[in-house]
């Protein structure tokens, strides 16, 4: 599973928007290099290898306020990370979708595939 936090200030994310975001260079800083004593650095994070089955979790939810935005997406999904595989395509087979102003409390609705 994949947590992702979803944006708060941008409108009209798609999921590879979400993933781009999320795979962006983090630049670190406070950090010493044992070896160069270099004050910075860049964290780099990449898909080594992708899951036959990718659930995705959007974090929604940042100091008690809830996150509003709209996600795009379709029923079928290709990173744009195509160096890495490029022929992996996911079909999407549900989602979820919290109705409310609170996590703890409200209602959800769900939506998925019907298997023919």
């Amino acid at each position: 599973m994949v947590i992702w936090p979803l944006p708060m200030t941008l409108r009209g994310y798609t999921l590879g928007d979400c993933l781009a975001e999320y795979l962006a260079d983090e630049n670190i800083k406070d950090w010493e290099c044992f070896k160069c004593a270099h004050g910075e650095a860049v964290m780099k994070k990449t898909v080594v290898s992708w899951p036959r089955v990718f659930v995705i979790c959007l974090q929604r939810f940042s100091n008690g306020e809830k996150n509003e935005a709209p996600l795009c997406f379709t029923e079928g999904w290709q990173s744009a990370e195509k160096e890495i595989e490029p022929d992996h395509e996911y079909l999407l087979q549900a989602a979820v979708t919290h109705l409310g102003e609170y996590k703890c409390s409200s209602n959800c609705c769900t939506w998925r595939r019907t298997v023919k």
